[in-house]
This record gives C-alpha cells, sequence and structure tokens, in this order.
C-alpha cells in the first residue's frame, strides 16, 4: 500500500515538461535527461501528446553538443503560445 501513496503523489514528466518549457520557452532531449532523467523518447512523448490534446504548435529543431558532436532534439513552443492547464490535466490522467 506504500507504494500506492508514494505513485500519486509523483509530478508526471508531462507536468516537468509543461513547467520547464513555462519557465525557460523550449526543452531538450539533452535537458530532460541531464536535469530530470528523461529519456528522448519520453520526452518526445509527452511533446506529441501536447501537440495532439492542447492544439498547440510546438516547434522542433535539431541542435548538436559542442563536445560530443552528437545530435538532440529540442522543443519550443510557437508563436508564444501557452501551455493550458486542461491540457497537462487531459494527459496525466
Amino acid at each position: 500500500m506504500a507504494n500506492i501513496a508514494i505513485v500519486k503523489n509523483a509530478i508526471s514528466n508531462a507536468d516537468i515538461v509543461r513547467s520547464h518549457m513555462a519557465k525557460h520557452g523550449a526543452i531538450s532531449t539533452k535537458d530532460a535527461a541531464i536535469y530530470y532523467g528523461m529519456t528522448g523518447g519520453t520526452v518526445t512523448k509527452v511533446i506529441s501528446e501536447l501537440r495532439k490534446y492542447s492544439n498547440i504548435a510546438i516547434a522542433k529543431s535539431w541542435m548538436r553538443d559542442s563536445v560530443t558532436g552528437r545530435r538532440f532534439a529540442s522543443y519550443r513552443l510557437a508563436y508564444g503560445d501557452i501551455i493550458p492547464a486542461f491540457a497537462i490535466a487531459y494527459i496525466t490522467r
């Protein structure tokens, strides 16, 4: 029973991505991995759900790490859009 309570109090990945984008305007798969321990696939899935259920424009661009040379995706809110709360509620149900 204790494990169930822990899961209910956990912050969802959608909340983390939404919060980061609201504060910084963008999130990259590299940022998500470094700061939140998420994989690139997790971020991509959350972004896809935000696009689908909130009908906001999120632009994707490719970046290259200056040290390793590896490519990673960066997602930003297009046109100064905001992420509506109802979209997050729908995704995290």
